[in-house]
């Protein structure tokens, strides 16, 4: 075993939850992955809860001989909240592992999460995402996850983070509370631990490995429009965790991670306009910044090169575009949360 663990102290059985909606392409590699997991002696269970399948992932899962697999067959595509609800409240065990179908889970990723249990005050840990799939989008999408990541790594030092990767994660049964079907699970899950006064932290030895997240500028605006105003749905309800009075640095990092960041689009606008009037080098700056951005889908997501200049344009320009398609993005499900637009299901766009 790789990982140096006291398993005396840690959680003896843990609940998988996962949920799928036409996951043909996935189901098999996914269960598999966890049944092949570094578990130890620790009891477990698969919850697989399946969300209106119309495709072949019913046929395929029931191929598999395991008394560890425990199916929930929805014929009704009623949303990944109501699956997720539904298949803890179906659980047994002590902890609640959520992962997304995509996910491949790193084989010890369990067992560090379940260390951080042995703190009593512990209520929620997750993961680190890796990329593992490339296209040309990868490199900005990679520096957004390691970004995110190092967020996480510096609000581990208050106790509590403010944002979660659903693609793994786990909390303590006890706390779960049913997760709106308008929010994002993974905040949602998060804020509800935190209300409780537990801990919800970050551990980067956790690894997932997934494809990349968005395949393409198109799904990358509405897979960001509907996370972003799902997000904000979840905050609001749990608004009352954004009172510094209340919840301390928490709140003040709260507001500044989910809130006030996804006001970014709007403020460079304003930026824009007004360095036009009064500073005129970094409005020549900001304007050199969104041509290379708006240069990446006319020129350089067509080329590919080995030469080391075209290389560091083709990075540099895609990360500018993936910047300003993901504000433009956030911008929009900003707009739709302020004029009640809410999303409690879609449909989606995985591939391992």
């Amino acid at each position: 075993m790789k990982a140096q663990l006291n398993l005396e102290e840690m959680p003896k059985s843990v609940s998988f939850i996962v949920v799928a909606h036409n996951a043909e392409n996935l189901i098999e590699e996914k269960i598999n992955n966890i049944l092949t997991l570094n578990l130890h002696q620790i009891d477990y269970e698969i919850i697989v809860y399946l969300d209106g399948c119309t495709d072949k992932t019913l046929e395929l899962i029931n191929q598999f001989d395991s008394d560890k697999i425990i199916l929930i067959n929805e014929n009704q595509h009623l949303g990944k909240a109501k699956g997720l609800n539904e298949a803890a409240n179906k659980s047994k065990n002590e902890i609640l592992v959520f992962t997304d179908m995509d996910a491949i889970l790193d084989q010890d990723a369990i067992l560090y999460l379940l260390e951080n249990f042995k703190n009593s005050r512990c209520g929620g840990v997750c993961g680190l995402r890796t990329i593992r799939k490339n296209n040309k989008l990868q490199a900005a999408q990679s520096f957004y996850v390691k970004f995110d990541s190092y967020i996480k790594q510096l609000e581990n030092n208050s106790g509590n983070i403010t944002s979660n990767d659903g693609k793994l994660y786990a909390i303590r049964k006890k706390l779960f509370k049913p997760i709106a079907s308008d929010s994002t699970d993974d905040l949602y899950n998060c804020l509800n631990i935190t209300e409780q006064r537990f801990q919800f932290i970050f551990d980067g030895r956790a690894k997932a490995y997934v494809p990349i997240p968005s395949k393409n500028t198109i799904h990358e605006l509405s897979r960001r429009r509907r996370i972003v105003v799902r997000s904000l749905s979840g905050i609001y309800k749990k608004r009352t965790l954004l009172n510094p009075f209340e919840y301390g640095t928490f709140a003040i990092g709260l507001f500044i991670n989910k809130v006030l960041r996804r006001t970014l689009g709007i403020s460079m606008l304003l930026l824009l306009g007004a360095s036009f009037f009064s500073l005129p080098l970094l409005f020549y700056a900001q304007l050199l910044f969104y041509l290379g951005a708006v240069s990446y889908p006319l020129i350089f997501s067509k080329i590919g090169s080995d030469v080391f200049l075209v290389k560091f344009l083709i990075k540099v320009t895609s990360t500018s575009w993936y910047f300003c398609a993901g504000n433009y993005a956030t911008s929009l499900a900003v707009i739709d949360f302020i004029s009640g637009k809410r999303v409690d299901k879609w449909t989606p766009q995985k591939q391992l």
